[in-house]
């Protein structure tokens, strides 16, 4: 995890300011949703996917690789492709 530097004050209402410069980085719009984790005493904030990253299948069986959630079809693709390249 990388540190940016950047404060932000809670406000009565418990809101935090996301900076416009890291949402641009992020790629997060208006109206995106994002999913709190919890681990000891800090909190990581994602953008909500409810699907495979790359075919956006809706699935349970989703796998985290690289902050990425993919599902198993995808990871075979992926698996195959690379092979492919170190073949050459």
């Amino acid at each position: 995890m990388k540190a940016t530097g950047v404060t932000r004050p809670i406000d009565t209402l418990g809101r935090v300011v996301i900076p416009k410069e890291l949402r641009r980085q992020l790629n997060w719009n208006e109206e995106d949703r994002v999913e709190f984790f919890v681990e000891n005493d800090s909190v990581t904030i994602k953008k909500y996917s409810h699907g495979c990253s790359c075919c956006k299948k809706v699935t349970s069986n989703l796998k985290e690789v690289d902050g990425i959630m993919l599902c198993e079809n995808c990871i075979g693709k992926f698996k195959i492709l690379l092979e492919g390249k170190n073949e050459n």
